[in-house]
């Protein structure tokens, strides 16, 4: 038995050590903070074998991004201090904890939690920022049409309005010192956070804009 755990060890110590292992090392590395897990598949004939002993780094400038087909260029210092380079070219296959749809979820729909699933994704295509936590604070709805097994990004959701158009609403006007609250109208949708127009009725209807607080309440900007 103790022969077989060192055998074993011994293997999981070489193939880490590979060359296709290393890079996915690196690559993962660099797409920190988020957590991935990287599948490197060198170009036909273009396996390149690490020297051992140099802690290999992907040398600046980068790849923009760093999934799908790359050129990277290695460089690392041996135990003399002499530098070496080395290109290689390949694929990275990028992998990591996303959410996605149960079911086709339409652009301008609710989403509720229950209506997602958080599984491993692949990102090699991924086309921006994905969401790595989707909590119930807020309620959410689709930008774009959401398909199950594709990654959800944050550019796909946005905050469901809390005020809607024609609603009535308070705009407060405040200077620090005192605070002014106007009987108004929405004209527009707007979600915490988001900046709408609103008519105001006096000798003759206004138009502001404003902030929106809550379901009610619009706060007066310059």
């Amino acid at each position: 038995m103790p022969f077989l755990l060192a055998l074993i060890l011994i293997s999981c110590s070489a193939l880490a050590n590979e060359p296709e292992a290393i890079i996915e090392r690196l690559v993962a590395e660099a797409w920190k903070p988020l957590t991935v897990r990287v599948e490197w598949t060198f170009r036909e004939s273009s396996r390149r074998d690490l020297k051992p002993g140099i802690e290999y780094a992907i040398a600046n400038p980068k790849p923009i991004r760093l999934a799908g087909n790359l050129t990277l260029k290695l460089e690392g210092s041996d135990a003399s201090g002499k530098l070496h380079s080395l290109p290689v070219i390949g694929q990275a296959q990028i992998f990591g904890d996303g959410f996605t749809v149960i079911d086709y979820i339409s652009a301008g729909e609710n989403i509720e939690p229950e209506q997602v699933r958080q599984t491993e994704l692949e990102w090699t295509r991924l086309n921006g920022q994905p969401v790595t936590d989707f909590g119930s604070e807020a309620d959410l709805i689709a930008v774009r049409g959401l398909v199950p097994g594709r990654t959800i990004c944050i550019d796909d959701l946005k905050a469901a309005p809390v005020i809607r158009k024609d609603q009535p609403v308070t705009l407060e006007l405040s200077d620090n010192l005192i605070t002014i609250s106007l009987a108004g109208r929405a004209l527009k949708d707007g979600a915490v956070g988001e900046e709408i127009p609103v008519s105001v009725e006096l000798e003759h209807t206004k138009r502001y804009r404003g902030i929106v607080v809550d379901k009610t309440t619009v706060r007066f900007i310059q």
